[in-house]
């Protein structure tokens, strides 16, 4: 038997070796084959005999269910059943979906023979600016009866105001129960909208993720999932970990004041594409689900007229190349409202060579390369511009790739409108002629998209048109579409697109379709009060004065319009007007805080700050979070000197806006005005960590350095303020004041006169330069600045004292005398701004571009104890010694410290003609302070003490003294006064003055 077995076994190995050159081979592997094919068979049945069991018990694949990228903290349905009016029951537009969805009725039970589409996506398949009838689906509804009367359509407008694919995917799983047959899905501008975060998404392998969502559209998986998490009692921790949005859409625009809470994240960006890519396959799979049908649309963009939204500089940048970047682009927007087009590329050329990502450059270049008739390229510098736009309210360009490639895996039908409009557009850039705004077309580009559909539906033979669909038939609807149009309806839509721009800071656009919606609707405040404001921003203060007056005729008690109209008149500097018609906005609305801040703004322009103290407050009892209205208060605060109020409510509007860096600013400036220098240094720190290129914040910590005597630090952050702002008069002038104290003077000289130069009227910079020109020896001329800062600043006591010293020194005592009388009768109550004052208000005015220099107010200056000195040694030399003496003893009452007016006073004491005022023994008194603030080492004010001495009958202390003043004179060599020492020394010892 072994043998035989052997034998067996060694011929089965030689047939086997001969099969491998005949058949026998073959058929074994026919036979794996066969086992194989089987066993997938088999697995393939079983799998599908469990999901038809499944299916039956009510097992939903779980993509259909969730999204795991986000989940949502609640769904409220779009439509609800209610019984139409034969009884029968229909499905509605809810109630409380109005704001976002237009109005919708659709039969509960599909009738035989109607083929139902749902047309989803955001505000574009909405239909705004205006509604559904002028929409592509309302476009289709009207069309479709007559392109294939075979059938009975049912178009369904479901896009819904700024819905992202997200929503749109879980939209579709309630419409699924409705019966569709067919999905047209235009979506993708909308993705970047709502604040999500994708960490756990992220962190999971992307081949991981592709085979979860392979297996998230069986039933066997959702089971299994299922049973999992139950027995885990992991399903709520699960969903915990998923980024939840609230059931309706809250967008980062309506939690913010606009575009500036969008900031630039390529990481995000991504995530954001990559739940695109996979909300559009499972609104694929929903669709399938029920056998529907879909057709997919690539979200089309304005290029050539919409302006990024933000831009942000590249991360990286240094100071320097920042620098050089906006001077760069500085130039380009110059050249650019010139239209100096040839001027405009080389500058913005050199500014993207320095930062590429900066989206508004690009746009710029755009318009630069358009206008030069450089047509591709110009378009290619569209592109980057919106792709670059960091409030990415457009679809960028991979978004389009996107649809594309989903289309093509999923074998699905799409309609390029992107290729279709730029087809229509000029040089394929579209623009303001195809787009209302941004991203929704005109009518006529809905007209034309619902014309490529119903071409794309004939294709998959969902439509069959009919014999006489023709051009004319075409032309037919059109005009009965276009006959229905509401004027009204379309000029409120236009205003309310008008507002959204303004929001968006595009103001151009925004004042051009307010201007369309007031021809519209002319009889329309608010569409007056929207235009002016659009007409406000640009500039055109006049016509936006129109505006208001015209809303305030149509709506005599409109408070925002009188509100807005005051603004306008501050801004010409009208402010009696401007008050009177706060005034009025408040008598229409007692609790309208905008009236409230802004007539505190205009009263304190008109100098009267405590009455805009109390209409501040006011503000702040009705809104107590307004930011601007807290660092308004505090300016003015600040210009009354009471700085520790002033404080808190610079500290208020910080913590109600971290990031708000006017009030940081402004309440380092006042910590520096405190001494407290390590505290305002921290936050002027911390105002550059914000905003790197804010001009004030160096100039606060240049005055910082300055009075700590750290020059050359405060020189650097005086030079990097000009850097940025090279115009900056108040740094030009403080930069002039350390050269001018370093000796510098003829570059002192060059700061002063940079400082006049770009403010005519700063009167501080005029009186320094005065001051520095005179140390030159140039009196004539110096004396001219003084005279020109006191035209600006009658009351300005600096130059008054300045302008007298001079003239004193010219011999001109009377015009001196009267000038240091007038620096000592400065106007009381008056506040003017002083040497460093950096103190900045930001007002909804927007006063001078919403700043205001402001400082603790100069008020009345009798306690001005140099002048005081001055106007006394002045009436010394005319031989007015009463007169001196009231002077010399104010100034020494004033600054105790000071032993001069001291001096001065007690040789008058002694020296007076008039025995009665005479008095040695306060002489005495006087010069002993003198001589002790000197530590006796002054000979002028030894040669008073002895002479005092003498006067009081204290010969001996007389000639101890005049010894002292003896040794100390002959140490400096100073012989004439030895000599006048000694024959004083002689006489005291004879006892004789």
């Amino acid at each position: 038997m072994r043998s035989g077995s052997s034998v067996l076994m060694s011929s089965e190995r030689k047939n086997t070796r001969t099969s491998r050159a005949d058949q026998p081979a073959a058929v074994v592997n026919v036979t794996l084959w066969k086992k194989l094919l089987f066993a997938i068979i088999t697995v393939a049945a079983l799998f599908t005999v469990v999901e038809i069991l499944l299916a039956v018990v009510g097992v939903r694949p779980a993509l259909y269910e969730e999204d795991p990228y986000v989940g949502f903290s609640s769904y409220v349905p779009l439509f609800v059943k209610q019984a139409g009016p034969d009884g029968k029951a229909v499905m509605v537009t809810a109630e409380n979906k109005l704001s976002f969805f237009n109005p919708q009725q659709f039969a509960a039970k599909k009738p035989a023979g109607t083929y139902r589409i749902f047309c989803a996506g955001g505000s574009t398949t909405f239909g705004r600016p205006y509604a559904d009838m002028t929409s592509f689906c309302g476009w289709l509804r009207a069309m479709l009866p007559k392109a294939d009367p075979s059938r009975k359509w049912e178009l369904i407008n479901v896009g819904g105001v700024s819905y992202a694919s997200y929503r749109v995917a879980v939209l579709m799983e309630e419409l699924i129960r409705y019966e569709p047959d067919l999905f047209i899905i235009y979506s993708g501008h909308n993705e970047f909208l709502e604040h999500r975060t994708y960490g756990q998404v992220i962190r999971t392998p992307r081949a991981v993720r592709g085979l979860g969502a392979i297996m998230s559209r069986t039933r066997m998986y959702t089971a299994a999932k299922q049973a999992v998490d139950a027995m885990a009692g992991s399903s709520d921790a699960a969903l915990d970990k998923r980024n939840f949005l609230s059931g309706e859409v809250e967008t980062i625009l309506e939690s913010s004041i606009g575009p500036e809470s969008y900031h630039r994240d390529d990481g995000l960006k991504k995530q954001v594409l990559d739940h695109y890519r996979y909300n559009l396959m499972r609104m694929v799979d929903i669709a399938r689900s029920v056998g529907a049908k879909v057709i997919l649309i690539t979200p089309a963009s304005n290029l050539r007229h919409c302006s990024p939204f933000k831009s942000e500089h590249r991360a990286g940048l240094t100071g320097a190349q920042r620098n050089h970047w906006q001077v760069q682009f500085d130039l380009a927007s110059k050249a650019y409202a010139a239209t100096k087009w040839r001027e405009v590329l080389p500058a913005i050329d050199r500014a993207i060579t320095i930062d590429s990502r900066y989206a508004h450059a690009h746009y710029l270049r755009g318009r630069a390369l358009w206008e030069l008739e450089r047509y591709d390229e110009a378009k290619t510098a569209f592109v980057r511009a919106m792709d670059e736009d960091v409030c990415a309210l457009r679809a960028p360009t991979p978004t389009l790739d996107v649809v594309t490639e989903v289309a093509n895996e999923r074998g699905v039908p799409v309609v390029d409108f992107v290729a279709l409009i730029e087809k229509q557009s000029e040089y394929a850039a579209p623009g303001e002629e195809q787009f209302l705004d941004h991203v929704h077309p005109t009518i006529e580009g809905n007209r034309r998209l619902a014309l490529a559909l119903l071409k794309a539906m004939g294709r998959q033979e969902i439509v069959h048109f009919a014999s006489d669909w023709s051009d004319a038939l075409i032309e037919h609807i059109t005009q009965e579409v276009e006959s229905r149009l509401d004027v009204e309806a379309h000029g409120i839509a236009l205003r309310n697109l008008s507002r959204l721009f303004r929001w968006a800071g595009k103001f151009e656009q925004g004042r051009t379709l307010g201007l369309r919606a007031v021809k519209m609707i002319p009889t329309d405040a608010e569409a007056h009060l929207v235009a002016g404001a659009n007409a406000a921003e640009l500039g055109l203060i006049d016509e936006a004065i129109r505006h208001y007056r015209q809303a305030i005729q149509i709506k005599p008690d409109y408070a925002k319009a009188h509100g807005k109209l005051g603004d306008a008149l501050v801004k010409r500097g009208r402010f009696d007007e401007a008050i009177n018609q706060y005034r009025q906005a408040l008598d229409a609305d007692p609790d309208y805080s905008h009236a409230h801040s802004n007539l505190g703004v205009a009263t304190s322009a008109n100098g009267e700050l405590y009455d805009a103290v109390g209409h501040f407050h006011r503000a702040l009892q009705i809104n107590p979070d307004h930011v601007e209205t807290h660092n308004s208060l505090g300016s003015v605060l600040v210009a009354l000197g009471r700085l520790d109020e002033a404080v808190k409510h610079f500290s208020h509007a910080i913590e109600a806006e971290p990031r708000y860096v006017h009030a940081r600013s402004n309440l380092a400036s006042v910590l520096r005005s405190q001494g407290r220098f390590d505290e305002a240094i921290s936050n002027f720190q911390q105002v550059l960590r914000i905003k790197s290129d804010y001009v004030y914040a160096y100039n606060g910590l240049g005055l910082i350095f300055q009075t700590r005597g750290k020059l050359d630090e405060a020189i650097d952050y005086y030079r990097r303020a000009l850097e940025i702002e090279p115009d900056y008069a108040e740094v030009h002038s403080n930069l002039g004041d350390v050269l001018s104290g370093q000796g510098k003077l003829d570059e002192a000289i060059s700061h002063y006169r940079r400082a006049v130069l770009a403010d005519p009227n700063y009167a501080h910079a005029r009186c320094n330069l005065g001051v520095a020109i005179s140390a030159k020896g140039e009196l004539d001329q110096a004396a001219t600045h003084f005279r020109q800062a006191l035209k600006i600043d009658p009351y300005y006591t600096e130059a008054h004292n300045n302008l007298a010293s001079l003239l004193l020194a010219q011999g001109k005592l009377d015009e001196a005398i009267n000038h240091y009388h007038q620096a000592l009768q400065t106007k009381p109550g008056y506040a003017r701004p002083q040497q460093g004052s950096d103190i900045r208000r930001q007002s909804p005015v927007r006063l001078g571009d919403g700043a205001s220099r402001y400082s603790q107010a100069l008020r009345a200056r009798p306690d001005y104890a140099r002048v005081h000195y001055n106007l006394g040694r002045a009436l010394t030399k005319a031989g007015e010694s009463d007169g001196a003496l009231e002077h010399f003893r104010h100034a020494a009452s004033l600054k105790p410290n000071w032993p001069t007016p001291l001096n001065d006073a007690a040789r008058i004491l002694i020296t007076h003609s008039d025995p009665n005022v005479q008095d040695a023994s306060r002489a005495v008194d006087f010069a002993e302070r003198a001589a002790r603030l000197t530590q006796h080492q002054n000979v002028s004010v030894l040669d008073t003490l002895a002479t005092a001495y003498a006067a009081a009958g204290q010969f001996d202390k007389a000639v101890d003294t005049v010894q002292t003043a003896i040794i100390l004179a002959s140490a400096a060599n100073s012989d004439s006064r030895v000599r006048h020492l000694r024959s004083q020394l002689e006489l005291y010892r004879q006892g004789k003055l």
